[in-house]
């Protein structure tokens, strides 16, 4: 999503110097050690459903999907929630995710929470009642 993406420095895969201030300079000072290289794959509004696609058509390279030391982490869901979608279907395209990394790769999961939303008291109030009443 945008947060993980500004470690990039970009947003939407363009430069984006002010909303991403100081964040790519963390991502760089962690990189020093030799033991972590990171992969960022994440895109500003990234839903489940559009990362999962990109995973099945080739975006994780082999070279680090197969490494038994990798550490893939997974922080996806937020942008469901803002766009709309109940709880149960973004848990359900988290876990599609998720089985995927599992069973196509040789490492570790870090599975993150999904990061509270600023926009909820907005949105929920025009999907609830009747969507949110099973839950």
């Amino acid at each position: 999503d945008s947060i993980t993406e500004a470690y990039l420095g970009t947003v939407m895969g363009e430069p984006q110097k002010q909303a991403t201030e100081g964040i790519p300079a963390v991502l760089s000072e962690m990189a020093q050690s030799e033991s972590f290289h990171p992969l960022v794959l994440a895109i500003a509004g990234d839903q489940t459903q559009h990362l999962l696609y990109r995973l099945q058509h080739g975006e994780l390279p082999s070279s680090i999907s197969q490494d038994e030391n990798a550490i893939f982490v997974i922080h996806i869901g937020t942008n469901n929630i803002g766009k709309g979608h109940l709880p149960e279907k973004t848990v359900d395209g988290i876990v599609a995710v998720t089985s995927y990394v599992l069973s196509n790769t040789a490492g570790q999961i870090i599975l993150v929470e999904i990061l509270p939303r600023g926009d909820g008291s907005k949105k929920y109030p025009r999907l609830c009642p009747p969507q949110c009443d099973s839950y």
